[in-house]
């Protein structure tokens, strides 16, 4: 069953927000906590695959070469770090603020809010324009 592109390309951000929505309805349930935990790790893992599907660019492989040609491997990132990086920061920061009843949590939780948000938009950014200045055959 093929569902409509608009449904499809929906669900990651479904699937989070379904996950926002329960920490805040339901913080102290451990159901609700472990529904949502796995609704965000759904989303992610959604969203990356579809992301890394769509990528023309091979960043794994340039880096790996790029840092063995050099002679050193210090500031490698593994790929599956480097794509979840904004989706620890963003359930960092959902965590801080519904998990933690103080104004440093709730800064620091907007922080990485903000902080996920310009990765990825960033990353979203980088990979349109890369795709488009190739030239398609």
């Amino acid at each position: 069953m093929k569902l409509p592109t608009p449904l499809y390309e929906s669900l990651p951000y479904f699937y989070i927000g379904v996950c926002a929505i329960l920490l805040l309805l339901y913080n102290n349930s451990s159901p609700a906590l472990i529904t949502a935990l796995a609704l965000y790790i759904f989303g992610s893992a959604i969203w990356i695959k579809r992301s890394n599907y769509r990528r023309k660019d091979r960043r794994e492989q340039y880096l790996l070469l790029a840092q063995i040609s050099r002679g050193k491997l210090d500031g490698y990132t593994p790929q599956w770090l480097y794509e979840e990086q904004p989706f620890i920061y963003l359930a960092g920061g959902i965590a801080c603020i519904t998990l933690f009843n103080n104004s440093l949590a709730l800064i620091s939780g907007i922080l990485l809010l903000l902080t996920s948000l310009v990765v990825l938009s960033a990353r979203i950014k980088n990979r349109h324009i890369y795709d488009t200045s190739i030239p398609r055959t």
